[in-house]
């Protein structure tokens, strides 16, 4: 039996810092599900128990950031700088977006390019753009 790859190593420590794992109990947890409780540290996974381990995480990480990626969403919506009218619908302006995530988000980058863990940044400059909006309108 063949024991993981360095490039499942590495995309292995990727996915479990950016989804917030990285206590070595919950590690020996995934370690003993993915081995059938064969092993109890991941670097002692086979290739092919890594890569279901990857696949698993990869499902997780994508569930999460779709999740972050929508709660963005749902707050430039509130935000009229963001917002043209269309067929009397209010609608997201992807060019306002775009310009906008490029020149003032915190990490200069379209929303897109953002990881998990860079997406609270965003989340949390929006979400002031829309309090301070929400003062001024009153």
């Amino acid at each position: 039996m063949e024991l993981r790859t360095k490039e499942q190593n590495r995309k292995i420590y990727w996915y479990l810092d950016q989804l917030g794992i990285n206590d070595e109990f919950s590690r020996h947890n995934l370690a003993r599900a993915f081995s059938g409780g064969r092993v109890e540290k991941t670097s002692e996974l086979s290739r092919s128990e890594a890569e279901q381990l990857i696949e698993g995480l990869k499902r997780e990480y994508r569930r999460q950031l779709g999740d972050a990626r929508n709660k963005v969403l749902r707050v430039m919506y509130k935000i009229p700088i963001f917002i043209s009218v269309k067929a009397d619908k209010k609608i997201l302006d992807e060019t306002k977006v775009k310009e906008w995530m490029l020149k003032y988000s915190c990490k200069k980058k379209l929303m897109r390019e953002y990881t998990l863990k860079e997406l609270p940044c965003l989340l949390s400059q929006l979400q002031i753009m829309y309090r301070n909006y929400k003062l001024k309108a009153q």
